[in-house]
Parts: structure tokens; sequence; C-alpha cells
């Protein structure tokens, strides 16, 4: 019975291949992930609101499902908040009109199960519009955030759920 020799040429061969592939591959990989330019203005702010807000309730999980006493000013998120975020950077705004990040004060101290509705109360928000773009990014009670066109202050009008007894 005969055995299947591979010899070393084929290794080295096949060696070399490989590392061309490689090579090529990482010279045109800035050219695959080229993301454009204008998507990152619109994103970075969105994101930066959707991580608060889950620093809100990463807070709230700890302390029995009660979001943080303060967070009317961004000097007050970043204060109790900071702790559950990955960085200080998350808490500034980018926006060009000089808008902070805000939570809303009618929350402060809530517990999050009394609050009806959740994807419709409004907890962290910017506090201006952007100019070019006329809306401003939001993040939810529930934890979702997003970016609208029209903000109208009744957004942070939170409705309890009523106790049954």
């Amino acid at each position: 019975m005969s055995r299947l020799r591979v010899g070393k040429t084929d290794w080295l061969t096949a060696f070399i291949v490989t590392v061309i592939i490689c090579i090529v591959a990482w010279l045109t990989m800035p050219i695959w992930l080229r993301v454009p330019r204008y998507h990152y203005p619109r994103s970075l702010p969105l994101s930066n609101i959707k991580q608060v807000c889950l620093a809100a309730i990463m807070y709230s999980a700890d302390y029995d499902d009660t979001l943080p006493l303060r967070m009317s000013s961004n000097d007050d998120l970043l204060s109790s908040l900071l702790p559950y975020a990955m960085n200080e950077e998350i808490f500034k705004s980018v926006n060009p009109s000089g808008s902070t990040i805000l939570g809303n004060d009618l929350l402060e101290g809530v517990d999050t199960t009394t609050v009806n509705r959740p994807f419709e109360v409004v907890m962290i928000y910017e506090s201006r519009d952007w100019a070019e773009r006329d809306g401003r990014n939001v993040g939810y009670v529930d934890g979702h955030a997003k970016f609208i066109q029209y903000f109208d202050h009744r957004m942070l009008d939170v409705d309890f759920v009523e106790s049954g007894k």
C-alpha cells in the first residue's frame, strides 16, 4: 500500500499563495470598509443618546428599577451614570448648535415599572435641535433611541400605571 506524500515544494507553494492573498486583502480592506462621511455625524450622537439610556437602565436595575434621583442637567447625568457608561465622551453632545444631553426631570427617582407606555416617554434628549436637520435625538424609557423631526415638550410628560387595588 502506498502512502500519499506531499513534498516540501507543495507546502511552500500553498504558503506563498496564502501570504499573497492576505497581503492583497490587507491592502484593499480600506476600500471595502469605507463608510460615507455623511453617516458619521448622524450616527454618533444617536449612539451616544442610546448608550446614556442604557446606562440609566443599568442604574435602575441596580436600584430596584428606580431611575437616578437627579437627571435634569448633564452634570447630574454624568455623576450618577458614569459608572455604567463606557466613557465620559457619550455625555457630550457633538451638536454644532451648542446642545447638551439632558434627562427628563419628571422621571427623577421614578420606578420604571410604574411608567405607562415607556416606549413613548422621553428619558434622555438633546437640549437643542440640529440646525441643518431640524430635529434632535431622543432616548426613551424602554431604551430605544431615535432622531425626531418635531420635539414637543409634552413628550416629556409621564403617565403612570395605576395600581390595581
